[in-house]
C-alpha cells in the first residue's frame, strides 16, 4: 500500500508487444500470392507440354525427309527435260524446219480503257511472241534458295509482253478478258481470265459485338502461263486450253487499304461494311503506276510447269502437304532445318518453360507453407493469450482474497496489457 493510500499492483503481461506487420506477415496477402503462383504454374505447365511435345511431331516429320522426295521427283523432270525434251523442243523452234511462231490475240473485258492495247500482238502494240532460250523466264529458274536440286542453263518458251496492259490513267475493266492463241483452225482461246480481282478479307462482328475491321487486296494480272499441247506435228501449234497450275499470277500494283469499325461507327453489319470495302476495290482497279502483261508459252515438259504439283505433294505418288503453297515452288524445309527447330524449340523454349514450372512451383510450396505456419502460429498465440489470461485472474484472485484476510479492501481490477490481434 502505498503512502497516498492506494495500491500499487504490476500486473503479468499477456502477450508480448506486436511486431510491426510486413506484406507478407498478412495471411491473406499470401494467400493471394499463392493463388497467382498457381495460376502462373498451370500457365506454364501448358507451355512446357507444348514446347516439349511439338518437337516431337517436327522430329517425326523430318524423320519422313519428305523435300528429299520432292527435289528428287524434281531433279527427274530436268534429267528428262534437258537429255530428252528441251532438244525436241529447241530443234522445232529454232531449227531449219521450225515452226513459225504463232500469233496472240488479246480480247479485252467490257469496260476496258479507251487506251488499253486489244487485238493482235505486234511491234507497235507490245511486242508479239518470241523464243527465248536463255532468259531467266526460259531456264525457269525457282525461288526456292537451296542448292539440294538440279538447275538448268538453258530452256525455252515463247513469250510475248502487252505494254502498259495497266495504265495508270485509266481503271482496269473488273470483267475478264480473253486470250487467244494460235492461227487458222489451230487456234485456241483460253476465256474468262480476270484481269483484276480484289478480296475484301478480314472480320466484322455485329454491332452489339463490338467492332473489326475489313482489307482490301487489290490485284492486277501482270503474267498468263499457257501450256503446248503434247502433240507437235505436221508443223502445227496447238496449245493446251486448259491453263496450268499456277498460271495466272497477280501483283500490288495499288495500294492495300484496312477500314477499321468501332462499336459506335457505321457500319454496323458486316453486309454494309463489306459494301464499303467493295466500293474501295472499285477504286483501287486505277493503278499506281503502269505494268505490263507478259504471256509465257511453256512445253508441258518444263520443269517450271511441273514444280507446284510436286512443291504440294508429301512424295512422288501425290497427296496434299499442309502449309505448303505450290505457287511458291518451294519444296519446303530440310529434315536438318526441321531438326535444327525441333531444337531450338525444345533448348530455347521447353526447358526455360520448365524451370519456370519449377520455380513457381516451388514458389507456391513455400507460400503455401507459409500460410501453414502463420495459422500455426496464431493458434498457439490465441492459446497462450488464453493461458496467460486465466493466470492473470488467479493471480488476482488470490492477492484478493489475502487482502480481505488482513482486513483490506479489495485490489482494483488489473487491466489487461495488450489485446490479441490475430493476423
Amino acid at each position: 500500500m502505498s503512502g497516498a493510500g492506494a495500491y500499487v499492483v504490476t500486473p503479468t503481461p499477456i502477450v508480448h508487444a506486436i511486431k510491426p506487420r510486413g506484406f507478407f506477415d498478412n495471411v491473406h496477402n499470401v494467400r493471394m500470392c499463392n493463388i497467382v503462383t498457381y495460376v502462373l504454374t498451370f500457365f506454364a505447365l501448358i507451355l512446357t507440354i507444348v514446347l516439349l511435345t511439338v518437337p516431337i511431331g517436327i522430329r517425326e516429320e523430318a524423320a519422313r525427309d519428305r523435300r528429299s522426295k520432292r527435289t528428287a521427283a524434281y531433279d527427274e523432270l530436268v534429267t528428262e527435260w534437258t537429255g530428252t525434251h528441251l532438244p525436241s523442243l529447241q530443234a522445232t523452234w529454232t531449227g531449219a524446219n521450225a515452226l513459225a511462231v504463232p500469233n496472240v490475240t488479246v480480247t479485252r473485258g467490257a469496260g476496258a480503257n479507251a487506251g488499253a492495247t486489244g487485238g493482235r500482238l505486234t511491234a507497235d502494240t507490245g511486242g508479239a511472241l518470241v523464243v527465248e532460250t536463255d532468259t531467266e523466264d526460259a531456264i525457269g529458274r525457282l525461288p526456292d534458295p537451296e542448292n539440294d536440286y538440279l538447275r538448268y542453263d538453258s530452256g525455252l518458251v515463247l513469250k510475248a509482253r502487252v505494254m502498259r496492259f495497266h495504265d495508270s490513267r485509266w481503271a482496269t475493266e473488273s470483267d475478264t478478258f480473253n486470250v487467244t492463241v494460235g492461227d487458222g483452225d489451230d487456234a485456241v482461246s483460253i476465256d474468262g481470265i480476270a484481269a483484276y480481282t480484289c478480296d475484301p478479307r478480314g472480320t466484322i462482328k455485329e454491332y452489339d459485338d463490338g467492332g473489326g475491321s475489313l482489307t482490301s487486296n487489290p490485284l492486277h494480272l501482270t503474267r498468263i502461263t499457257i501450256v503446248m499441247d503434247e502433240a507437235l506435228s505436221d508443223g502445227r501449234f496447238v496449245a493446251d486450253s486448259t491453263l496450268p497450275k499456277c498460271a495466272l499470277e497477280y501483283s500490288h500494283i495499288s495500294q492495300v487499304w484496312e477500314r477499321s469499325y468501332g462499336p459506335y461507327q457505321t457500319p454496323t453489319t458486316y453486309s454494309e461494311a463489306l459494301a464499303h470495302t467493295e466500293a474501295d476495290c472499285d477504286t483501287f482497279r486505277t493503278p499506281n503506276r503502269d505494268a505490263d502483261l507478259e504471256i509465257v508459252i511453256r512445253s508441258p515438259r518444263d520443269p517450271y510447269v511441273g514444280a507446284p504439283a510436286i512443291a504440294e505433294s508429301h512424295d512422288p505418288d501425290g497427296g496434299t502437304a499442309w502449309g505448303i503453297d505450290g505457287c511458291a515452288r518451294d519444296f519446303g524445309r530440310s529434315a536438318d532445318e526441321l531438326r535444327e527447330e525441333a531444337f531450338r524449340l525444345t533448348y530455347y523454349g521447353g526447358v526455360p518453360c520448365a524451370v519456370m514450372l519449377v520455380l513457381f512451383a516451388a514458389a507456391s510450396w513455400h507460400l503455401r507453407k507459409k500460410v501453414a505456419n502463420m495459422k500455426a502460429e496464431e493458434r498457439q498465440n490465441v492459446a497462450h493469450f488464453y493461458a496467460q489470461t486465466m493466470q492473470t485472474q488467479t493471480q488476482m484472485q488470490m492477492q484478493q482474497m489475502q487482502q480481505m484476510q488482513q482486513g483490506q479492501p479489495p485490489l482494483p481490477q488489473a487491466p489487461a496489457a495488450y489485446y490479441y490481434q490475430p493476423r
